[in-house]
């Protein structure tokens, strides 16, 4: 039985083509199947199968005509001509029309959640836009075709399209959207995260980063200051870079040292202990540019510390180093105070790197050895960044003073001790070479200034400046004779000794002490000689005293005379003070050269 329509009438198939010749079938016409998600309003008048206009929601998925469609839009009379068999077949091309000015189109949802998500951004990976997956085809658009069928709306070729501009600005807009939120997420990260660090490529050695030369490892260290003093609970008290104004100072040396090299870099470092006595050690460390600079400023603070023109000191003894660094040296300074306080000074220059430790302790020094031990340690860890000389059997030997500013084989300041503690420096005249007084006590035998037998004599008065207590013009006589010999020296001495010891015999208003030995040596060049103390009557319940000294060494003669105030009998040397400056003066005649 024929299908009919709703009046009852059969129902002819509309064929697929204008061709007459094409046979006509019953086969119900498939309905074109509209375009998954193309939005595309609905004409004005448009209604769904049920004869109702569709809703908003319905109209954003009913595709609209296209324009220039291939629908067929046939006449009423090809209608008719279709009915009569013999009528031939009319084409009638109808122009495309244009969809409604009014329609709107609506942007399609979304298929499902995943597809509405931004794609993860790949932390690897370049940024970009991620392909998503293809949208799943809605159940509501899902038709089945027949090989028969014509082909989709949205592929056949005149389909509606957003022009090129568009499509590339939504395109770049998206690239945009995807590249700021990868960098945002990413930049997120970073920060949240600690610092990662790259490892070099197998094979290869990473390249340090360079260290200066000088740095806080270059510095004594608590550890190292326990040879200094063993078990004294060391700690540092001052560690910093650059030397400011107020900073602590090594004894004797100065601030500022003019017409020297400026040094590259400088450290300070000091280390204090909780003993009773006080003890701390100071190391300053100066890098200059080149090893020929660091030679310059060691010689110079040598010679500042041998004297000590920062301030009044007494050099107990000199310091010759061997085997550490490329120049060693140092010495017993003594700051004659109440209490006093003994400074144990080394300088060491290794390359172009120069070295001061100070070791101060009240009523008595550090070792000395201890100190040179501390210094080895420093050099130690210092030589290879600097190029220098290491340390290589370390030995110590105890004797005079660096040779300073001073008249080479004449006393220096620095070798003559304070009377009064706290106050009191002594200051020495030029020297003289044709002189005719000088201070004898009668009982000598001999004038050193017309004794005959000297091929050369000199002397320098020494006068103690800066203390209330002395009385006016305290000084004493140094006079230094330079024989044929050191035969010949040691007999003046002896002529001297027995001059000396028959005074009283001589003169009955002497009165001649005891003997006190002066003994000694420089290297291999012995000191010998005897110092007394003279006491001559001068009448009317008054006397003088004096003290004198001589002795030899090589071919050299020194003579000492200190007269004494008769009404400050008491401001004197000591019997020791005395013997032991005689016995620096013989000693500082080997340094004239």
């Amino acid at each position: 039985m024929a299908d009919k329509d709703a009046g009852g009438n059969p129902r002819r198939a509309i064929p697929w083509s204008d061709d007459p010749s094409r046979p006509s079938t019953d086969t119900p016409r498939p309905s074109r199947a509209r375009r998954s998600l193309e939005p595309w309003p609905a004409a004005e008048g448009d209604q769904d199968a049920t004869g109702a206009e569709p809703t908003g929601a319905d109209r954003s998925q009913t595709p609209a005509p296209r324009a220039g469609s291939t629908q067929d839009r046939r006449t009423t009379a090809d209608a008719a001509a279709q009915d009569t068999p013999d009528a031939q077949p009319t084409v009638t091309i109808q122009p495309a029309s244009t969809p409604a000015r009014d329609a709107e189109i609506t942007a399609a949802a979304p298929a499902s959640y995943a597809e509405s998500q931004p794609a993860e951004p790949n932390p690897w990976g370049r940024p970009g836009t991620v392909p998503a997956d293809p949208r799943p085809v809605s159940s509501q658009t899902q038709h089945q075709r027949s090989a028969s069928s014509p082909p989709p709306m949205w592929q056949e070729p005149h389909r509606h399209q957003l022009d090129r501009r568009t499509r590339m600005g939504l395109l770049v807009s998206a690239l945009a959207l995807v590249m700021v939120t990868s960098l945002a997420i990413g930049f997120a990260v970073w920060a949240n995260q600690p610092p990662q660090v790259t490892a070099p490529p197998v094979g290869t050695t990473p390249t340090p980063s360079p260290v200066a030369p000088l740095n806080t490892t270059s510095m004594l260290t608590d550890r190292e200051a326990d040879a200094i003093s063993p078990e004294a609970g060391w700690k540092i008290s001052l560690d910093e870079e650059g030397i400011a104004e107020d900073a602590p100072q090594p004894v004797c040396l100065l601030r500022t040292e003019p017409g020297l090299p400026t040094p590259e870099m400088s450290r300070l470092r000091t280390l204090t202990t909780a003993s009773e006595a006080e003890t701390a050690v100071l190391h300053q460390a100066d890098l200059y540019p080149t090893e020929a600079d660091a030679q310059r400023v060691f010689e110079s603070r040598l010679a500042q510390l041998a004297g000590c023109p920062r301030q009044p000191v007494f050099m107990a003894e000199g310091w010759k180093v061997d085997g550490l660094g490329d120049q060693a040296a140092g010495g017993l300074a003594v700051i004659e105070d109440e209490p006093n306080t003994f400074h144990s000074v080394v300088l060491v220059r290794t390359g172009r790197l120069v070295n001061v430790l100070d070791a101060a302790q009240q009523d008595g020094s550090v070792r000395s050895d201890g100190l040179v031990e501390a210094a080895t340690d420093v050099v130690t860890g210092q030589c290879g960044a600097v190029d220098g000389a290491c340390a290589d059997d370390v030995t110590v030997t105890k004797g005079l003073p660096p040779l300073g500013d001073s008249e080479p084989g004449f006393l220096a300041p620095v070798d003559v001790p304070r009377i009064t503690r706290g106050a009191g420096e002594w200051g020495p005249t030029a020297v003289e070479t044709d002189f005719t007084d000088v201070a004898l006590s009668r009982c000598e035998g001999i004038d050193p200034a017309t004794v005959s037998g000297p091929e050369t004599r000199g002397k320098v008065t020494y006068l103690l400046q800066r203390d209330p207590d002395a009385p006016s013009q305290f000084g004493f006589d140094e006079v230094v004779l330079s024989m044929e010999d050191a035969e010949a020296a040691t007999a003046l001495v002896d002529d001297y000794e027995e001059s000396v010891e028959g005074c009283e015999e001589e003169l009955r208003t002497a009165d001649v002490s005891e003997p006190q030995p002066i003994e000694g040596s420089v290297g291999k060049s012995k000191i010998a000689g005897t110092a007394y103390t003279v006491t001559q009557s001068t009448g009317a319940d008054e006397e003088v005293s004096y003290r004198i000294a001589m002795a030899s060494v090589d071919e050299k003669v020194v003579y000492l005379g200190l007269p004494l105030d008769p009404e400050a009998a008491d401001f004197d040397f000591s019997d020791e003070q005395w013997t032991e400056l005689a016995e620096r003066a013989a000693g500082r005649t080997t340094q004239a050269g």
